[in-house]
C-alpha cells in the first residue's frame, strides 16, 4: 500500500534500515571469518575498535569479533572507521562464504526491529553499541513518520473507513518506534544519550513523549525505560516540560519520566519529589485543559516514589494487552501508566518484547480504527489528544 504521505520521509526510513543492515551484515560476517580477521590484526594480537558516537567498542582476534561496552583488554585502539573502510579487509570478507552468512544472520536479527520477534530481538540487541546511534536515528524518522501519517488515518476514519488498513499501518510503524527506541536506550548507552537530549531545546519532545502519546501501555513502558535511561541529567528539562504543559497528557508524560529518572537514580529522589510538592505541580496553569487530573497522577507518582516495595529485578511483567488505556483511572490502582512502572523498569529488556502466546500489544486490522481513535479522536487540529486522564 503506497502511503499518502511525503515520499522522502519513507526514503529516509529505508535508507536508516538500509544503513544498520550493512553495519549488522559486515560485522556478522567478520566474526565468521578467521581468514578476514586476521588480515584485520595484521601483526597484533588483538584490536580494539572504538565505535563511533556509541559507548562500545568492537573487539577481534583471531577466534572471535564481539561488541562491549568497554575495552577491558590491552588491544591497541583503533577507531572503527579504520576497519570498515578497509579494502582489504572487505574484499577478502565479501569473496567467502561468510559474506553470504553474515546477509543472512543480518536479515534475520533486523527482524528484532521490524516485527515482534522476541528471538531476532534477543540475537539484536547483542549487537546494540554497533548500531545504537543508527536506531536512534530511525526511531526519530518513524516519528516524523507518525506525525506525517496522523491527519491521514484521521480523515480516512471520518469518511466512515471500515477496516483500518492506514490506521494498521500507523500501528505497525508505532511498534517499530518502540523496538527501535527499547534498542536505542540499552543499559551503557546513557552517555551519548544525554549528550544527544542537551543537543537541542526541548518544544513538543521529550524521549517519551513519542510514545506516552500514543495511549497505549506498552509503547508507554518502554517510553518510561527510555526516559530512566537517559538519567538524571534530563531532570530539568523534563521539569520545564510539565511548567511549559498545557495538556494533561503532556504533563503525564512529564510527571512519568521523573518518575522513572528518580525510581532507577536515587540521586535524582529528592530533587523530583520537591517537583511534585511544589507549585508547578500543585498549582495547574491557568490555561491548562482538565486541571483537576494533575493532582491525581502527581500524588500517585508521590506515593510510588515514597513506597519501600519494589519488585525484585528479572521479576515477571505481563505486556499490558492493547485493550488496557493507561491514561485510565482505576480507583483502587490509579494509572496504569504509573503502576506498571516498577515492573517494566525491573525486568530485563528482551522481556518487554511479546513472546509466543502473549497477548497483542497492538491492535489487529479490525480494532486498528477504535484504539486510534482512543488515542487521537476523530476531530481534526490540535497538537495533541484529547483528555482521557480520567
Amino acid at each position: 500500500m503506497r502511503l499518502p504521505i511525503e515520499n522522502v520521509l519513507q526514503e529516509k526510513m529505508v535508507e536508516a534500515l538500509a544503513g544498520i543492515h550493512a553495519q549488522l551484515h559486515f560485522v556478522l560476517a567478520l566474526a565468521d571469518d578467521k581468514p578476514a580477521r586476521l588480515i584485520a590484526l595484521g601483526s597484533a594480537p588483538g584490536l580494539a575498535f572504538k565505535l563511533p558516537l556509541s559507548c562500545g567498542w568492537l573487539l577481534i582476534d583471531e577466534q572471535s569479533a564481539t561488541v562491549t561496552r568497554t575495552n577491558t583488554t590491552d588491544y591497541p585502539e583503533q577507531p572503527y572507521a579504520a576497519l570498515f573502510q578497509s579494502q582489504a579487509v572487505r574484499h577478502a570478507a565479501e569473496r567467502s562464504a561468510s559474506w553470504s552468512k553474515g546477509d543472512r544472520l543480518a536479515e534475520r536479527a533486523m527482524q528484532g526491529i521490524l516485527t515482534n520477534d522476541r528471538a531476532a530481538f534477543q540475537h539484536l540487541i547483542r549487537w546494540a553499541p554497533l548500531i545504537e546511534t543508527q536506531v536512534y536515528s530511525l526511531a526519530a524518522q518513524l516519528t516524523e513518520i507518525l506525525d506525517a501519517l496522523r491527519p491521514h488515518v484521521r480523515a480516512a476514519i471520518m469518511e466512515h473507513e471500515k477496516i483500518g488498513t492506514l490506521s494498521l499501518h500507523y500501528w505497525r510503524f508505532a511498534g517499530m518506534l518502540a523496538r527501535a527506541t527499547l534498542l536505542a536506550t540499552t543499559a551503557g548507552s546513557r552517555p551519548w544519550l544525554q549528550d544527544t537530549a542537551r543537543a537541542f531545546t526541548w518544544v513538543n519532545w521529550t524521549p517519551s513523549f513519542p510514545l506516552v502519546r500514543e495511549r497505549n501501555g506498552w509503547l508507554a513502558a518502554i517510553g518510561a525505560r527510555a526516559a530512566a535511561e537517559c538519567g538524571p541529567d534530563v531532570v530539568p528539562a523534563y521539569i520545564d516540560a510539565l511548567s511549559r504543559s498545557r495538556h494533561p497528557l503532556t504533563a503525564a508524560d512529564a510527571i512519568l519520566g521523573m518518575t522513572a529518572i528518580a525510581y532507577r537514580h536515587d540521586c535524582a529522589r529528592l530533587e523530583v519529589l520537591d517537583v511534585f510538592r511544589g507549585t508547578i505541580a500543585t498549582r495547574p496553569h491557568a490555561d491548562m485543559v482538565a486541571p483537576e487530573l494533575l493532582p491525581l497522577i502527581v500524588q500517585q507518582a508521590h506515593r510510588l516514589l515514597l513506597s519501600d516495595k519494589r519488585p525484585e529485578p528479572g521479576c515477571h511483567f505481563p505486556l499490558p494487552p492493547y485493550s488496557v488505556d493507561p491514561t485510565s483511572f482505576a480507583p483502587a490502582t490509579g494509572y496504569s501508566l504509573l503502576s506498571q512502572l516498577p515492573f517494566a523498569l525491573a525486568v530485563p529488556t528482551t522481556s518487554l518484547i511479546p513472546g509466543a502466546g502473549a497477548p497483542s500489544v497492538l491492535p489487529n486490522k479490525v480494532s486498528a480504527n477504535a484504539i486510534f481513535i482512543r488515542s487521537w479522536g476523530p476531530e481534526p487540529g490540535g497538537d495533541n489528544s484529547p483528555p482521557r486522564l480520567h
